[in-house]
């Protein structure tokens, strides 16, 4: 599994992520991974987990999980995080760094 994560916005507009094959990985780290991934509902309603374009400051999260059965994709803010998919933002905030813009 490949995961690809990247945060943006929020008041000073840093962007930092990170990127990680759980082949990669130690053993105890890649399970860890894969287990915070299993518990993201990937299956939000349409409108769900949208960010928000109005709000000032918002820090944006954009998800991007390849697997052998396909990419899933998932972009969020702090105002539309669901409380199932915090854990996985921690894991991954605490393992990256800064990234250069698109």
């Amino acid at each position: 599994m490949k995961v690809h994560f990247r945060q943006s916005g929020g008041f000073a507009g840093v962007i930092q992520g990170c990127e990680f094959d759980t082949e990669d990985l130690r053993v105890e780290e890649a399970k860890r991974l894969e287990a915070l991934v299993k518990q993201v509902p990937w299956d939000l309603p349409v409108g769900a987990g949208r960010a928000q374009t109005g709000a000032r400051d918002i820090t944006r999260y954009e998800l991007v999980v390849e697997t052998e059965r396909g990419e899933r994709h998932l972009t969020l803010d702090d105002l539309s995080v669901p409380e199932k998919v915090w854990p996985l933002l921690e894991f991954l905030l605490e393992r990256s760094s800064p990234q250069k813009p698109r």
